[in-house]
């Protein structure tokens, strides 16, 4: 379970660095908005760095994996408000 955590925290790094690169102009592949590719940039880079602290020094491995699948589920809640609350045209 420690390496699929490690596995989680290390996509959530990589997304949060792509989407800071992108966010501070360095890297053009972002296809959303400036202030959508931050938020990305802040919430991965926060929750990857996170859940890698927590389990290198956390015995608690359940805490680690809520941490790891935290910007994943986030991103969820918001992509089915978003869809359910927009306005169709």
């Amino acid at each position: 379970m420690k390496i699929f955590i490690w596995l989680l925290t290390a996509l959530n790094l990589y997304f949060g660095a792509n989407a800071a690169l992108n966010a501070l102009g360095v890297l053009r592949t972002s296809k959303y908005s400036k202030g959508a590719t931050i938020a990305y940039a802040i919430i991965f880079l926060a929750m990857g760095a996170f859940g890698a602290y927590t389990a290198w020094t956390s015995s608690n491995l359940k805490l680690g994996l809520w941490i790891a699948l935290g910007p994943w589920l986030l991103m969820l809640v918001v992509m089915f408000f978003t869809l359910i609350l927009s306005n169709p045209q």
